[in-house]
């Protein structure tokens, strides 16, 4: 029964990452279809935001000084990655989705420098959303505003290992409000600054990043929002507005 329970676990797991890649293969291949449609703008840039991460930074701290650190952990302040959208446009109004992963990776080593012996602790931040878009733009200059699928992972790597392990996974919902920078390079490409801020619905756990690093539970260790301020560069490719 053990063994039936794994194999279904597994492939759980398994189709959710098919699906996950096919959504992404699918905006790729949009984007560079495009001109199918002239009302149709795709669009692929950078994201890179500020994280809101206090009580994470403080299981950071407590980590550093409650160990002997050969190379102390650094604060988890920002997150990057890469952005793929596609909207329609009608007049001044843009619907369309998008798909945002982000990412941070932080790196503490522990040990005795004499003895020549020491423990290095891996932590992969993974921020990835995928959102439902409406912007208004008029001219140069617009609003926009999503509303968003996400999913959280901390994963790490343990010695003896080249897999990363789960540490924690959680969904949750959020919304991004973001001012538009609009300028036409031609009649088929443009390009875009979205400085933005996403507000989740709710907190995220992180016990288990503490326990992981052997940091003495405190109640404050229940959860996190991860709020995010940040700044979304993109090329947009497709018939642009004539001015």
């Amino acid at each position: 029964m053990q063994e039936i329970y794994s194999l279904m676990f597994y492939k759980n797991v398994n189709l959710k990452k098919i699906v996950f890649r096919k959504e992404l293969i699918t905006i790729i291949i949009l984007f560079f279809t495009i001109h199918l449609s002239a009302q149709l703008n795709s669009e692929v840039g950078y994201s890179g935001a500020y994280l809101k991460a206090d009580l994470t930074n403080t299981i950071i701290n407590r980590y550093n000084s409650g160990s002997n650190m050969l190379t102390e952990m650094k604060d988890l302040n920002y997150v990057g990655g890469f952005h793929f959208g596609l909207m329609y446009r009608i007049g001044i109004l843009k619907i369309g989705g998008s798909w945002e992963g982000l990412s941070a990776k932080r790196v503490g080593i522990e040990g005795e420098l004499n003895a020549n012996f020491a423990i290095e602790k891996k932590l992969y931040f993974y921020f990835n959303s995928l959102s439902v878009n409406i912007e208004f733009l008029y001219r140069n200059f617009g609003i926009g505003g999503t509303a968003d699928k996400n999913i959280y992972k901390l994963k790490t790597i343990i010695n003896g290992t080249t897999s990363k392990i789960p540490v924690i996974e959680e969904g949750f919902n959020s919304s991004k409000l973001y001012l538009i920078f609009y300028l036409r390079g031609s009649d088929k490409i443009g390009i875009a600054f979205k400085p933005y801020v996403r507000v989740p619905w709710r907190a995220l756990s992180i016990e288990k990043m503490a326990d992981y690093l052997n940091v003495q539970q405190n109640s404050a260790f229940k959860s996190e929002k991860f709020m995010q301020f940040g700044v979304t560069f993109v090329l947009l490719n497709g018939s642009q507005k004539d001015f």
